[in-house]
């Protein structure tokens, strides 16, 4: 992804509606179209409320539309909870003591980086 934008494939999912800019921005209740001109051009992603619109506007989920800001946020994501892992294990490992619900979120939140080996799901 280029420096300072977010690459999308929001105009090409207007253009296959034959829908202006102005359109959209009627249709999501913008003021104007500048701000659908901004997402198109990579300068601005749109709020939560913005991408579930366009998702029932284009029927394409808000990965599909911003691909690569979803893998860039996952990534983030990821980098943080293995970052918060780390901290934890060294606090695990100068307290010298497990308690029980600490044990239990750290095995969570492994299973959450690393991948689920028993097929459960890692919150419940």
């Amino acid at each position: 992804m280029t420096r300072g934008t977010f690459k999308n494939y929001l105009r090409t999912c207007r253009k296959k509606l034959d829908l202006s800019q102005a359109e959209i921005a009627a249709i999501l209740g913008l003021e104007s179209p500048e701000m659908v001109s901004r997402w198109e051009r990579g300068l601005a992603i749109p709020t939560l409320e913005e991408s579930i619109a366009l998702r029932v506007l284009f029927k394409k989920r808000f990965e599909d539309l911003w691909p690569y800001v979803n893998y860039e946020f996952e990534a983030r994501a990821d980098n943080n909870i293995r970052r918060f892992m780390r901290s934890f294990e060294k606090d695990l490992v100068t307290s010298g003591r497990l308690e029980k619900r600490a044990k239990l979120l750290y095995q969570k939140l492994s299973v959450i980086v690393n991948g689920d080996s028993d097929g459960t799901d890692p919150i419940t």
